[in-house]
């Protein structure tokens, strides 16, 4: 490999080429074994999720890398289906750190990337589940200077990231539906 500690230059087009295959070789083994769960256990060849119900973790943290790393059809089907499946309308515990870190920052990471508003209504949802008043700060930033200030083209955000919410203090107009509410807890 280029990086064998080898004297001389680094390839880095050989380097990214190798990065790129091994980070494919572990995603689509993902997919084979775990898809819609939060992770794989790849010696056994089995999935798990953190919870009782998966929120796709494993997803929300390789988002960001697809994209960076320009696999862009791979990114466009996973945020896709990030989007349309994520759902916060769960009774679990959750340990608050870890879900930060991997969904908000999943969430976060990749809206920023693509621009895609179904992604910033999931990490406003998962923020007010969370009571990150921080995060629900950036968020309202994010929005504009009206946590509501959402566009009516974005009639797209709805489902159904966007659409378990009980919190709508701080979630968009559209991500918002009647009678709904979210019991995601923190761990204690």
């Amino acid at each position: 490999p280029a990086f064998a500690g080898e004297p001389g230059a680094i390839d880095r087009a050989a380097l990214a080429a190798e990065v790129r295959a091994e980070f494919l070789h572990a995603w689509n083994s993902y997919k084979q074994y775990a898809w819609n769960h939060d992770g794989l256990r790849p010696l056994s060849k089995t999935f798990y999720d953190w919870y009782s119900a998966p929120f796709y973790l494993t997803p929300l943290d390789a988002l960001d890398t697809m994209i960076l790393m320009g696999l862009k059809e791979e990114a466009d089907s996973t945020r896709e289906y990030v989007a349309r499946n994520l759902s916060f309308d769960k009774d679990v515990y959750v340990k608050h750190f870890e879900f930060t870190i991997r969904g908000l920052g999943g969430l976060l990471s990749s809206y920023q990337l693509t621009g895609d508003r179904r992604l910033l209504a999931g990490y406003t949802i998962a923020a007010a589940v969370l009571g990150d008043e921080p995060a629900l700060a950036h968020a309202a930033a994010l929005l504009g200077a009206e946590a509501g200030a959402v566009a009516d083209d974005d009639a797209a955000v709805t489902e159904p990231v966007a659409s378990s919410v009980g919190v709508s203090k701080y979630v968009p107009p559209v991500a918002r539906t009647e009678n709904q509410f979210v019991s995601v807890s923190r761990e204690k």
